[in-house]
């Protein structure tokens, strides 16, 4: 693409490689985000069901960011247990009960994408574990599934639509125009719904 002068946007990342544009959020950021929300609400025992990171740098970044939040606090990154599985339902309820298995389970489970949290809250209904009770959920993405969950799922919010629309008006600049637009950073948001609790509740 760039031997070609073709022009190319990444989205859902802020970095740059090459000749290329990136319209998305800072993903370290983000898990991050997600770090302090839980820590906040008092847990201190975090599991995380991540994407596969290998090859993949916004799932790597959003690890990345989850572990480096909760340092702040004084957790190590030993202590946090974490299961990598591809994007899919049953995946996350397989990770999710290796977590739960654990012989001290975490209270608080942070998932790459709503799908992984998805399957995760399908593995603690059909074992009769109550969330937010016994384990809080918190995915990612704010996709429609999340309000089709029981506990409803809170989340973080991608700007999915307007990262869409902001890489369309880019890719239809002029080849000078680009080179004042090639970076745009969107805010995430943090969606409470029901399957996020304070520890002490």
């Amino acid at each position: 693409l760039d031997r070609y002068n073709v022009g190319y946007i990444f989205t859902y990342t802020t970095e740059l490689a090459g000749k290329s544009a990136a319209v998305g959020f800072d993903n370290v950021s983000a898990g991050q985000t997600a770090a302090r929300y839980l820590f906040d609400l008092g847990h201190r025992s975090f599991g995380m069901i991540a994407g596969i990171t290998q090859d993949n740098d916004r799932a790597a970044n959003r690890l990345a960011g989850f572990r480096s939040g909760l340092s702040e606090f004084g957790i190590t990154e030993s202590a946090i247990a974490v299961r990598e599985a591809p994007y899919k339902v049953e995946s996350g309820a397989a990770a999710m009960a290796e977590l739960m298995s654990m012989p001290n389970p975490p209270t608080a489970v942070f998932c790459g994408s709503d799908i992984l949290a998805a399957g995760a809250l399908k593995y603690c209904a059909a074992q009769s574990i109550p969330v937010p009770d016994a384990v809080s959920v918190l995915g990612f993405d704010n996709l429609e599934v999340a309000q089709m969950t029981s506990p409803e799922l809170s989340t973080l919010e991608v700007p999915a639509e307007e990262m869409g629309r902001r890489a369309a008006e880019y890719i239809l600049l002029s080849p000078a125009q680009r080179n004042h637009s090639r970076q745009t950073e969107l805010a995430i948001r943090l969606v409470m719904r029901r399957s996020t609790a304070p520890r002490n509740r």
